[in-house]
């Protein structure tokens, strides 16, 4: 029996996700985190006004954040802000449904995935030199080409971000990396955000052996658990690590 059930593991990557857009934010001047009861968060960043990835909204109970989403809109009107999603909850279709009769669209389904440390196998395979960059730029430019987005928008929300924020890992050179990943710590939780491969060097491992050794790093500094919100393309890649599948996610994107 595993030693930490699929409740936890959502539990933790639920606060981790959280806390990772709360630290953000707080990098930014012009940035800020509304709170409201029901575990609603939502992360406002000006600079990246067109990319509702980064201005997103999260929530324990779905009519709280159904109360609140009128409050939203106006304030990411108010920010300039173009576009802004909401993560709805697996199987939450009551969300779903009133935030798609608001002009929400669903804009992508990921799998939320979890999994406990000392029960993944995390061992080198060899091979691929992982190190650690501080190049938020080169990570920003690295997604923007592999999720086909426009670079601008990715610089403007991470170029400037410092270490404070947990851990950058790239594989290749760090200022042109061939792929990149990213390790956010809360409460022995290490959240992965932001992991992106060049098209040119899929299919090499490069994902999981950089994952194996952020992961390392992650237990030997106290971390027992590791969360994540997985693409169609990177889930099996996850889920060969040792990664589960704790649910899909539902992201609802409204454009204003």
């Amino acid at each position: 029996m595993t030693a930490v059930p699929d409740a936890e593991l959502e539990r933790r990557r639920q606060a981790g996700a959280g806390a990772f857009w709360t630290k953000l934010t707080a990098e930014a001047a012009d940035a800020r985190v509304l709170q409201r009861d029901g575990g609603v968060v939502a992360a406002v960043l000006p600079r990246s006004p067109n990319r509702s990835v980064f201005n997103c909204a999260f929530y324990e109970d779905g009519a709280a954040l159904l109360a609140v989403r009128d409050e939203l809109e106006r304030v990411y009107r108010d920010a300039g802000i173009a576009a802004w999603t909401v993560w709805v909850l697996d199987g939450d279709t009551a969300t779903a449904e009133a935030l798609a009769a608001a002009g929400h669209v669903l804009d992508a389904n990921p799998a939320a995935m979890g999994g406990v440390l000392a029960e993944m196998d995390l061992e080198p395979r060899g091979g691929v030199g992982v190190v650690r960059s501080d190049d938020w730029a080169a990570m920003a430019r690295l997604n923007a080409a592999a999720y086909g987005t426009p670079a601008e928008d990715w610089l403007a929300a991470l170029g400037d971000q410092t270490a404070a924020l947990g851990a950058l890992y790239v594989v290749g050179e760090p200022a042109d990396p061939d792929c990149c990943a990213f390790i956010s710590t809360h409460e022995g939780n290490a959240e992965v955000c932001f992991v992106a491969t060049r098209e040119a060097a899929r299919g090499r491992g490069y994902a999981s052996e950089l994952l194996r050794q952020a992961l390392r790093d992650a237990t030997a500094a106290g971390c027992d658990t590791t969360t994540l919100e997985a693409t169609k393309l990177g889930q099996p890649v996850y889920e060969r690590m040792g990664f589960r599948v704790l649910g899909e996610l539902q992201m609802w994107e409204r454009r204003l």
